[in-house]
């Protein structure tokens, strides 16, 4: 759509919109909103926002074993982190 001004939108809105424009429940536990004014009325009357209470037990599970990664693959990772830039 042209034209309209969205308001008061987050970065922590990307996900729940894209995850409307798929199709896909939004869990009700997911930070962020559908981005509604950037979508036509007409498919959001026919589209409603569908919300889901289960999230599948994937979103913020504690584990509390530890990763598993050997000393190789550690060093892999810190010199991959460290190639991106999050690491000095």
């Amino acid at each position: 759509m042209t034209g309209v001004q969205i308001k008061d939108a987050s970065i922590f809105d990307i996900t729940p919109t894209a995850m409307y424009l798929m199709g896909l429940p939004i869990p009700n536990e997911m930070d962020g909103r559908v981005i509604e004014e950037a979508i036509r009325p007409e498919y959001l009357m026919t589209h409603p926002v569908n919300s889901s209470s289960d999230s599948g037990g994937e979103v913020n599970e504690v584990v509390d074993e530890p990763a598993g990664f050997t000393p190789e693959d550690e060093e892999r990772i810190r010199k991959q982190l460290k190639d991106l830039g999050y690491l000095g």
